[in-house]
């Protein structure tokens, strides 16, 4: 389980894809917020996300472009909270 305070961003673990993989992230949260969630291009920065609006929900992307990506998350609510984090793929290292 993974606690986010409100109002906060926040990018972590590092998978790499082949263009038109297909990935998915499902998510839930202990309190009734507004969470983005997608990933992050470590190349070009871009973010590919969707908004979860009632603390639970699923984003699935077909990957623009091979190359290396983070895990994005943002807090779109001033309430902190607590969720839990599903990827249709594992990250291999560090999640820092």
């Amino acid at each position: 389980m993974l606690l986010m305070s409100g109002g906060a961003k926040n990018y972590f673990g590092e998978l790499s894809f082949r263009k038109g993989e297909t990935f998915k992230i499902s998510v839930v949260s202990e309190n009734d917020v507004e969470l983005e969630i997608g990933i992050l291009s470590i190349t070009t920065e871009q973010v590919f996300s969707d908004i979860v609006k009632s603390g639970e929900g699923e984003f699935t992307i077909t990957i623009p472009e091979a190359g290396e990506y983070r895990i994005y998350v943002s807090d779109k609510d001033e309430q902190s909270t607590n969720f839990v984090m599903k990827l249709s793929k594992a990250i291999e290292g560090p999640i820092v």
